[in-house]
């Protein structure tokens, strides 16, 4: 059934799209193996002009991870717990998403958290016509990119991540490598966040500050960066471990909502390998 559909690159550095598949349709198991091995290796997937319910993005988000009520943020919820909304929208005076309308910078998800973000998915119910674009930077192409005494001198480096949301914040600060070997791809990725970075573990302040600043210049190389400009029924899947991404700004007037899943776990672990059953 994996023929049911097709997987092409993108231009870019990263990401592909997935085209001729219905998301009614079931898939067997060598169609979800497919397309897992499809986000290993792409890091972004992208599948456009989709009707999709919240239980039928869940269950979609389950073909590569086990989805979970976000750990950080839960005053923004769908109607089902494992859903987030993502909105600049009010509703009785209240905003019913997170993140507003402002340019959010380059992050992994939740980093600051010691169970960091694994695959996130994102749909698109509403999205301005101008504005709102989501770019990736793939950590994989920016490892490679370094020179062999770079990737020496951070194969050893542990980062230290916060928030700037004091509520968010783990009692202890959150501790991850900053060099990892992917535990699905088997490639080695650089595994960092710009938003949440803080220190390098165990360095001076000199040293850590000049490797904090070349990681955040490094990453925003427009050579490891794709965007991707949003229609309503896009849904995009990512993976968390070896890209990071961002948001452009929008008119706070213009109206957007979209409905994000989460994974989280190590970063040196296999995604859950729960049934893949597909929509």
């Amino acid at each position: 059934m994996a023929s049911d559909f097709d997987i092409t690159p993108t231009d870019g550095p990263l990401g592909a799209y997935v085209g001729r598949w219905s998301a009614g349709k079931e898939l067997d198991a060598d169609a979800v193996r497919t397309l897992r091995e499809a986000l290993w290796t792409y890091s972004v997937l992208i599948l456009r002009d989709k009707k999709l319910t919240e239980s039928e993005q869940v269950a979609f988000s389950r073909m590569f991870c086990d989805p979970i009520p976000h750990p950080a943020n839960q005053s923004h919820v769908g109607s089902l717990p494992e859903i987030t909304l993502i909105s600049n929208v009010k509703k009785d005076g209240r905003v019913i998403g997170a993140l507003g309308h402002n340019e959010v910078l380059f992050h992994s998800d939740l980093t600051f958290r010691h169970e960091p973000g694994t695959v996130s998915t994102l749909f698109s119910v509403e999205t301005p016509v101008v504005g709102g674009e989501t770019s990736w930077s793939s950590g994989y192409v920016a490892y490679d990119a370094l020179d062999e005494e770079a990737r020496e001198r951070f194969q050893a480096l542990r980062i230290v991540y916060t928030h700037v949301i004091e509520a968010y914040r783990p009692e202890k600060p959150a501790v991850h490598p900053l060099v990892v070997t992917h535990p699905d791809s088997g490639r080695k990725s650089l595994y960092f966040s710009a938003s949440h970075a803080v220190r390098v573990a165990d360095a001076s302040e000199e040293e850590s500050q000049e490797t904090i600043d070349f990681l955040i210049a490094h990453t925003a190389d427009e050579r490891f960066i794709w965007t991707h400009a949003w229609w309503p029924g896009d849904l995009a899947v990512w993976d968390n471990r070896c890209a990071q991404h961002r948001r452009n700004e929008f008119d706070p007037n213009a109206r957007r909502i979209m409905r994000r899943t989460q994974a989280v776990g190590s970063i040196d672990e296999p995604a859950a390998d729960t049934h893949r059953e597909a929509l």
